[in-house]
């Protein structure tokens, strides 16, 4: 009776076959790799979560983006105002000169904040524009939490002004991280797939060709024919 080995090259060969299918199953059902760290009942919550969150359908998110925007373009033009006049004040009342650059310097970044996130939401949502932007946000909302702690300091200590610019603050960093997060989520709304397509000066067309700069080309390349003919 002759014996029949089965080569052990193919049994392994399908045992990391099936486990690199499990593992590529589980990437694409669950959350990223990058939490597998955790342990298995926090990942199967914060997984329920996620897909829950993704299954939420707006019926205009690209509107609701814009009109949320829309809310923080009040908050930030308001919080610029507010800084301009939080800096005078401590320097008419001979405050600290450190406090009176940080609440201009406030106003100078969150006027930056509004022009650029106008310019990128309505007219350059590219992926990496977005991922720039969303960047930013979260910046930005850290130094309004530094600059709420640092004034609500001052106000305590020096009992000057500084109260009202610290609640603004606090308040505007809490609605740029949830407006980060909404963006974060919905950004494939707005999202540009191609940059070329944009017309940023009024002159481009499809592909990013200039429309006059392109008849000149072809009246120019026609004239070269006449020529030749001639």
């Amino acid at each position: 009776m002759q014996n029949t080995e089965i080569p052990t090259g193919i049994g392994e060969g399908h045992h990391q076959q099936q486990q690199y299918t499990k593992n590529d199953d589980d990437n694409s059902n669950g959350i990223p790799s990058c939490f597998s760290f955790l342990p298995a009942s926090i990942r199967d919550k914060v997984d329920e979560l996620s897909s829950q969150v993704h299954r939420v359908e707006l019926d205009d998110p690209k509107g609701r983006i814009h009109r949320a925007w829309a809310l923080v373009l009040i908050f930030l033009t308001f919080i610029f105002f507010t800084g301009i006049f939080e800096s005078t004040t401590i320097q008419t009342a001979h405050g600290p000169d450190s406090l009176s650059l940080a609440a201009i310097w406030s106003s100078v970044i969150h006027g930056i904040l509004a022009i650029l996130g106008t310019f990128i939401i309505r007219r350059f949502p590219t992926q990496f524009a977005l991922g720039f932007f969303l960047g930013l946000l979260i910046i930005v909302a850290q130094q309004d939490i530094i600059i709420h702690s640092t004034f609500k300091q001052y106000k305590q200590t020096m009992r000057k002004s500084g109260g009202f610019f610290s609640f603004l603050s606090m308040v505007v960093a809490l609605l740029l991280v949830g407006f980060t997060g909404f963006l974060a989520i919905y950004r494939d709304a707005i999202l540009l797939s191609n940059p070329l397509d944009v017309n940023i000066s009024g002159g481009l067309g499809i592909g990013g060709h200039n429309n006059a700069g392109g008849e000149d080309d072809n009246r120019y390349h026609e004239g070269l024919r006449d020529e030749d003919l001639s």
